[in-house]
């Protein structure tokens, strides 16, 4: 009886060291990586012309035509796969909203006729007007990292977002037609992040998505709905990305 105990007891002592390994391995292991996380992700976008032109301008005879790419953002889900804490891919889907600011002024020849005299005079007409263009996009991105502290890492990532666009907007003499209904372009990234087993991952950094290719016409049109001109649109921007990885429950 007392033999039986014993063992009970050691095998008890037993379980209790290799449950407290585990435990151990599974923090070093949040750590390190070698998991699948899932996370949440958004990023106010900024528009810039520094490596590629966004700002179009066309003037003619008669007119002036402007589109700007104003500020947006960009929100999604994602799935990151960490081989080590070295080396992850991440994937995911995103909503995108590019905010386009489109203006036109039309000049036209006034006649004026007082008495016998008659004189001309250039007016202008000015309409603008904010299209709301939006894409969901697949990114696929390889993360490198290096080790600052314990938890604290930084990364560097490249890759794709292929970019999908479900239709064409219109809003009053302003019609904004996409280009293709799937467009890829190449995504950069820079940032650091804590990671912690219980609370998961918080990262910050920056991006930039570029495209070879402009993603959308821009359409001017009269009160009749006839085209009058158009211009070529880029979407290029610069992010600031704000990511949470939700902690593993292994």
């Amino acid at each position: 009886m007392y033999k039986i105990k014993y063992i009970i007891i050691i095998l008890l002592l037993i379980s209790n060291i290799v449950f407290s390994q585990k435990k151990e391995n599974k923090k070093r292991n949040k750590i390190i990586g070698k998991e699948t996380l899932f996370g949440i992700a958004i990023s106010p976008t900024i528009p810039t012309n520094f490596i590629q032109k966004n700002d179009t301008y066309k003037q003619t005879d008669s007119s002036e035509y402007r589109v700007n790419l104003a500020y947006g953002y960009v929100f999604g889900m994602e799935i990151r796969h960490n081989f080590s804490k070295y080396f992850s891919i991440q994937t995911g889907i995103n909503f995108i909203r590019r905010n386009y600011d489109a203006y036109a002024i039309l000049n036209y020849k006034k006649t004026i006729i007082s008495g016998s005299d008659t004189s001309f005079s250039i007016e202008k007409d000015t309409s603008s007007q904010r299209l709301k263009f939006i894409a969901y996009e697949i990114p696929i991105v390889i993360h490198g990292f290096v080790q600052l502290s314990k938890n604290i890492f930084m990364d560097i990532g490249g890759g794709i977002g292929i970019e999908f666009y479900p239709s064409d907007i219109y809003i009053n003499n302003f019609y904004g037609q996409r280009k293709s209904w799937v467009i890829p372009g190449m995504l950069f990234n820079i940032g650091w992040e804590y990671r912690n087993e219980n609370i998961g991952i918080i990262h910050l950094g920056f991006g930039y998505k570029m495209h070879f290719t402009d993603i959308i016409y821009t359409v001017f049109t009269n009160d009749y709905g006839r085209k009058i001109d158009y211009i070529d649109a880029s979407g290029n921007y610069f992010a600031i990305n704000i990511k949470y990885y939700f902690p593993s429950k292994k």
